[in-house]
C-alpha cells in the first residue's frame, strides 16, 4: 500500500541547476513500494496555488524504501516518468507534494534564488513558502544573500550530519548553513549516510573522531591498545547499485546504535559483511552477526563507497565507539580499489605486501558463531526494538 506523507518525510538535499539538470532528496520514514511523490519547479503564490507554465514529474517508489535512502533524479532515472526538469541557473526551487497541483499535501521544498522564500511567486523563478511548511524544518533557501540575483546555480547539503534522528536531520539539512553552492558548474550531490566502512563513518584519531572520507595519509589513529597508529594509505571503492556481482557480500552490514551493548555502537555503524568487529573477544565478520532486527543487512538504492584504513599493521581502529579492524591485505593487489595506482605510486613493488592478522579467533559466518554470542545479542535486540527474535539453533 502506497505510504502517506506528512511534510518533513522527505528532504532535498542537492539542486545542480547546470547542465546536466539534477536533484536528490533523502527518505526520513519507511516508505512502501509504490508510493509517489510529485517534483516541480513551478513556484507557490501567497494564497498557496501554484504558479503555472513550468515541469512537474513524478517518482514512484520501486520497492520498499528505508530510512536514510537517497534517491536522485539522475540516478534513479528509471524511477520518475520523466527527467526533463529544466531548472533555472537564475535561480529556482524544487518543490515536493503528494496529491494534486490543485489540492497538494506539501512535504518539502528548497529555494535556490535567495536566502529567503518570496512573499509569492512573481516569475519562473520566484516563489512562496508552500503552505504548512516551515523554513529551517521542512523547507530551506540556499542562496548567496537575501537579495533577488544573490543565487546559486548548484547547491548541496555538506552532510555535515548524516546519523540522527529525523528531527535531527530535517534541522540540519534545512539550515542553509549546512549547505555550500557555486555558478560555476555542477556539483556532486550530497548522497547521505545515510555510505570496509561506509562513507560518513566516525573513526578516532589523536584529535577526536573525524569522518573516515576525511582522514589522510599520515593522520593518527588511535587504536584499541590506546596506542597512535598513523595511516599508511586509504583505499577506496564505488560500487553502483545493481551491479555487484555478489550482493549479499557487497551489500552494508548496518549495526544500529548499541546493538552490541553497552551503548556500541555509539551512532549507528555501517560496514562491508567481511569487515570484522570485536565482540565478546572474537573478531567477527559483520555478516555472521545479522539478525535482521538490530543488525541490519542493507538494500541499497544508490551507488555506495566503502573506505579501507591501511596500518602499518593491522590493528583494532575505534568506529563509532566499537572496535573495528584495519585494512588486511592477504597475498592480494590493490586493483580493484578505485585509487589502486595511488598505492603503486606510493609503494612501488609493495602492491602484494601482506600483513599478519592479529590473534584473536576469528568468526567468519553465522554458523561459526557461538551460541552464547547469539543469545547476547539477541537480548539486547529485543531489549533495543521490543521485537522477539529467533533463537539460534
Amino acid at each position: 500500500m502506497a505510504t502517506t506523507l506528512t511534510p518533513g518525510d522527505i528532504a532535498i538535499i542537492g539542486i545542480n541547476a547546470d547542465n546536466p539538470d539534477n536533484f536528490s532528496f533523502v527518505v526520513l520514514t519507511a516508505i512502501d513500494a509504490g508510493t509517489q511523490i510529485v517534483f516541480t519547479d513551478n513556484g507557490v503564490f501567497s494564497d498557496g496555488s501554484f504558479r503555472a507554465g513550468e515541469n512537474t514529474i513524478t517518482y514512484t517508489a520501486p520497492s520498499d524504501l528505508a530510512f536514510g535512502t537517497v534517491v536522485s533524479l539522475l540516478g534513479n532515472s528509471a524511477n520518475f516518468d520523466s527527467t526533463n526538469f529544466g531548472l533555472s541557473n537564475d535561480g529556482d526551487q524544487v518543490i515536493a507534494y503528494q496529491g494534486t497541483a490543485e489540492a497538494p499535501t506539501f512535504i518539502y521544498a528548497a529555494q535556490t534564488n535567495s536566502s529567503e522564500f518570496q512573499s509569492t511567486a512573481t516569475n519562473s523563478n520566484t516563489s512562496a513558502l508552500p503552505p504548512g511548511l516551515t523554513l529551517g524544518l521542512t523547507a530551506v533557501a540556499v542562496g548567496a544573500g537575501p537579495g533577488l540575483g544573490d543565487e546559486f546555480d548548484n547547491s548541496t547539503y555538506n552532510e555535515l550530519l548524516t546519523d540522527g534522528t529525523k528531527a535531527e536531520l530535517l534541522a540540519a539539512i534545512s539550515n542553509a548553513s549546512n549547505w555550500i553552492g557555486n555558478n560555476a558548474g555542477p556539483i556532486p550531490l550530497a548522497d547521505g549516510p545515510f555510505e570496509c566502512f561506509l562513507k560518513g563513518t566516525q573513526i578516532l584519531t589523536e584529535c577526536g573522531e573525524f569522518c573516515i572520507e576525511n582522514l589522510k595519509i599520515g593522520d593518527a589513529i588511535r587504536t584499541a591498545e590506546g596506542n597512535l597508529e598513523k595511516v599508511k594509505w586509504i583505499g577506496y571503492q564505488t560500487f553502483i547499485q545493481g551491479n555487484a556481482a555478489h550482493p549479499f557480500r557487497t551489500f552494508p552490514i548496518q549495526i544500529k546504535a548499541g546493538a552490541l551493548g553497552n551503548n556500541l555502537p555509539q551512532r549507528d555503524l555501517f560496514v562491508s559483511p567481511d569487515h570484522a568487529i570485536l565482540v565478546d573477544g572474537l573478531l567477527i565478520n559483520a555478516g555472521a552477526l545479522e539478525n535482521g532486527v538490530s543488525i541490519i543487512a542493507t538494500q541499497p538504492q544508490e551507488s555506495f563507497t566503502y573506505y579501507h584504513i591501511e596500518l602499518e599493521q593491522h590493528s583494532l581502529l575505534i568506529a563509532e565507539g566499537t572496535y573495528a579492524e584495519s585494512y588486511l591485505p592477504q597475498n592480494q593487489g590493490r586493483d580493484t580499489f578505485d585509487n589502486g595506482d595511488e598505492y603503486e605510486t606510493l609503494y612501488p613493488n609493495h602492491n602484494i605486501l601482506s600483513l599478519l592478522p592479529m590473534s584473536f579467533p576469528r568468526v567468519s559466518s553465522k554458523r561459526q558463531l557461538p551460541r552464547s554470542v547469539a543469545k547476547r545479542l539477541m537480548a539486547v535486540a529485543e531489549t533495543l526494538t521490543g521485537i522477539k527474535v529467533a533463537a539460534p539453533v
